[in-house]
């Protein structure tokens, strides 16, 4: 099943675009009763794929109405430290 698809070798998505396609998803996925959200992202050995940005957005567009957590799937790499966390989510 497909939720969204949007994308080729030379699409842009803006951050504004990405808000809104977020928001779209969103809409599909919450269900009424629904208290907490576990958001689980790569680690910063995946910066460059947008998770972390993504990951930022979904917080901020839930967390005043969820109890939202993040927990980085590690795999088999060591936990990040400080820095590495602040590079992949922002503040």
């Amino acid at each position: 099943m497909s939720i969204f698809e949007l994308g080729s070798t030379e699409t842009v998505i803006t951050d504004a675009d990405m808000e809104t396609y977020l928001d779209r998803i969103l809409k599909k996925l919450l269900k009424p009763g629904m208290k907490s959200i576990l958001l689980l992202p790569p680690d910063h050995t995946r910066l460059y794929s947008g998770a972390g940005q993504i990951t930022a957005m979904l917080y901020k567009m839930l967390s005043s109405d969820y109890a939202v957590d993040v927990m980085p799937a590690l795999g088999t790499h060591v936990p990040m430290d400080e820095s590495e966390i602040h590079m992949m989510f922002g503040t």
